[in-house]
């Protein structure tokens, strides 16, 4: 069975590593506050490493080796790399390493602690420290994006005016490109400069930024589209492509496009891996499956190791039937060739052999191939896949990006969306996908209602995705990105026809909504009416157990535990800002009272009122009532633990006694207060 899922293209494992170094400017300078009261530069990039550290180690992937380095030091023990210190040796994130950053941190005198590790300032070449982190890349395997990330306050490392005439300036800048464009061709390399306080000042004329020389090896180190914190983000957990692919627009006419996953599903924390006592290697379980023949053949072997134990004792029984089990899997191997596929179809058995059957899972055009083009009114979104992006891709074939950009710019003018094949990997489960133009500029949309020669055309149903846009470019918009959306479209065998039954079930043996009803929902909707951010809400349960793992680890909750998908009316102010429209929707519907309707038959019992119940409607009682009456073991465990925390003040350790233990506590606590009490 193909169990290959459209919105899972990644990897897990040995595979695309990820390599970051943490350079840290080691310099008197970085201790020193620019503002009174304020703490200093360095202990502030501390912190920034720290954060993305546990970050990273709270996440459930291993493939983030992390190495944090400080410049400008006297010791240097580490060969190859003269006056710098290494607090983080490259590698995958434990316990240790986030503690040794965090004990830094929490050092009342924070010079004199880094100056007993370091051995105090010194100046350094930058060039010697990425010239070693480029080594050390080399030296990794399965890299697959390598940076280095360079934290600082120092706006004129080089000393000079025209830094460019610096032979310093020229070495770091080649270390710089060496980094960038170490190795393979999927290997991605960056080189990122944060200058601290992020408050500084920030050129934007393009001019203004040519003059300052950290502009010279990176790019956006001047950037105000988000803070530090954000930018370390975006450099380590970056969203790689899952496939480099052609768009085979027509004969001649293709370019190349890499695929990007917007959203992917958060999986909790693994905790099934199994592990061996003594030497702690991973326990794997496999399973094989051989031929009814091979498995009597088993059998018999066993049997026959029973028969011939009297004259062959010298003979090891286990061994012999090890080897014969190897023999059979060998011989189970090299019968795969004859393996069968049979299907019925019309009362007919029709079997398949290896070679037919093959031939026909055998799918072996990569790549996105259009087939035409619809409006993008028309892309049904109620049956579309998760959403992935494109982006252009320059390095497998050049003049990719001009040609995108046409395409996009001519797309997101007419709203067209392309209709196209999708397949990203030769064998992979084959999808009929959309690609969707975006771009911000809402100015560049021509008017629906011309045609390509400015004559008007038939009227079109009104274009809802524009202004699902317009709302999202403004509640979303740092997570909105210029380019062709790949939006999975179902085939005809996937879509299921059931419009009619829902229709029936919702228009079965109820009345038209009237005009009273629709308005007391119109106002509920409209004092409810909010913005959507994805950075409004996290996973309760994987926030729980990272801020868990955080506290176990470092001794401090860093990661605070807060619940962002609680109902609105659990928060006050939003409860009280409709307050008169819930009081309105249950007048007009009549919640507060038992409505008497005939229901056909087969419909469910009744409601008893009250004075049809009698014996059978609850009774409200007193908690010292039910003490009285001696009924408080009819109370379950988990509701004792609640009174007792909530109304008696007990520890919610409580939970671990038993239950007449719980009911000792309370009845204790209603003897020392004799005017407590609750409903129960």
């Amino acid at each position: 069975m193909d169990e290959t899922r459209f919105e899972e293209d990644d990897y897990e494992g040995a595979a695309n590593k990820k390599y970051t170094f943490f350079v840290i400017d080691g310099s008197s300078a970085m201790f020193e506050t620019s503002k009174p009261g304020e703490e200093s530069e360095f202990k502030t990039a501390l912190k920034l490493i720290l954060d993305e550290m546990v970050r990273v180690c709270c996440s459930r992937s291993l493939n983030n080796n992390i190495g944090v380095i400080v410049t400008g030091t006297k010791n240097s023990d580490t060969e190859g790399i003269e006056n710098s210190t290494i607090l983080v040796p490259m590698g995958v994130l434990g316990q240790e390493e986030v503690n040794t950053i965090k004990e830094i941190i929490d050092e009342e005198g924070l010079l004199s602690a880094v100056t007993n590790i370091t051995g105090g300032h010194h100046e350094s070449d930058l060039s010697n420290v990425l010239n070693y982190c480029k080594r050390v890349f080399a030296s990794c395997p399965n890299t697959r994006h390598q940076s280095v990330i360079y934290l600082t306050n120092n706006r004129d490392p080089f000393g000079r005016d025209d830094f460019w005439e610096s032979s310093y300036f020229n070495r770091t800048k080649t270390a710089v490109k060496k980094i960038i464009g170490l190795g393979q061709r999927k290997t991605l390399g960056e080189f990122s400069v944060i200058i601290l306080p992020e408050d500084g000042y920030k050129p934007q004329e393009k001019e203004e930024k040519k003059k300052e020389p950290w502009y010279h090896l990176d790019t956006e180190v001047f950037s105000t589209e988000c803070d530090a914190a954000a930018r370390i983000r975006q450099k380590i957990t970056a969203q790689r492509s899952h496939a480099t692919l052609t768009v085979n627009v027509g004969p001649g006419v293709t370019f190349d496009v890499s695929v990007f996953s917007m959203v992917m599903e958060a999986k909790p924390l693994d905790h099934s891996q199994k592990y061996t006592a003594d030497t702690e290697e991973k326990i794997v379980k496999t399973a094989g499956y051989v031929t009814k023949k091979a498995k009597l053949e088993v059998e018999e072997g066993v049997g026959g190791d029973y028969e011939t134990q009297e004259t062959s004792a010298s003979v090891d029984e286990t061994e012999r039937t090890l080897q014969k089990c190897k023999l059979i899997q060998e011989e189970a191997v090299r019968n795969r060739r004859d393996l069968k596929k049979s299907i019925v179809l019309g009362g007919e058995k029709i079997i398949l052999d290896g070679e037919q059957f093959s031939f026909m899972n055998k799918l072996e055009s990569k790549g996105v191939d259009v087939i035409g083009f619809v409006p993008m009114s028309r892309v049904d979104r109620e049956v579309a896949l998760s959403s992935k992006i494109t982006q252009p891709n320059d390095q497998t074939t050049l003049g990719s990006t001009s040609m995108y950009r046409a395409l996009l710019d001519r797309c997101w003018a007419r709203q067209q969306a392309m209709v196209a094949k999708y397949q990203s990997r030769a064998g992979q489960k084959m999808r009929i996908v959309a690609l969707v133009p975006f771009k911000k500029d809402m100015t560049l949309i021509e008017p629906s209602n011309l045609g390509e020669d400015g004559e008007e055309m038939e009227d079109k149903k009104p274009d809802l995705l524009r202004l699902e846009q317009q709302r999202a470019q403004v509640d979303s918009s740092e997570w909105l990105h210029e380019g062709f959306m790949l939006v999975g479209l179902p085939f005809r065998e996937e879509l299921r026809d059931d419009f009619r039954r829902f229709e029936e079930q919702q228009t079965a043996l109820t009345e038209e909504s009237t005009e009273q009803e629709v308005n007391a929902m119109k106002q509920f909707v409209k004092k409810l009416t909010m913005s959507y951010n994805p950075s409004f809400y996290e996973n309760p349960r994987l926030l729980s157990e990272r801020s868990a793992l955080c506290l176990e680890a470092t001794g401090e909750e860093l990661i605070e535990r807060k619940d962002t998908v609680e109902p609105y009316y659990q928060i006050p102010n939003r409860l009280q800002r409709v307050g008169a429209q819930i009081e309105s929707i249950v007048e007009t519907f009549a919640l507060n009272e038992d409505k008497k309707e005939e229901k056909p038959k087969g419909a469910s019992r009744k409601r008893k009122t009250d004075d049809e119940g009698g014996s059978s409607a609850k009774k409200v009682m007193t908690i010292r009532e039910c003490v009285s009456a001696e009924q408080m073991s009819n109370f379950k465990k988990d509701e004792l633990v609640a009174m007792a925390v909530e109304h008696c003040e007990a520890q919610k350790s409580i939970k671990s006694k038993t239950k007449n233990d719980i009911i000792s506590v309370i009845e204790t606590y209603l003897n020392d207060n004799p005017s407590t009490t609750w409903n129960v």
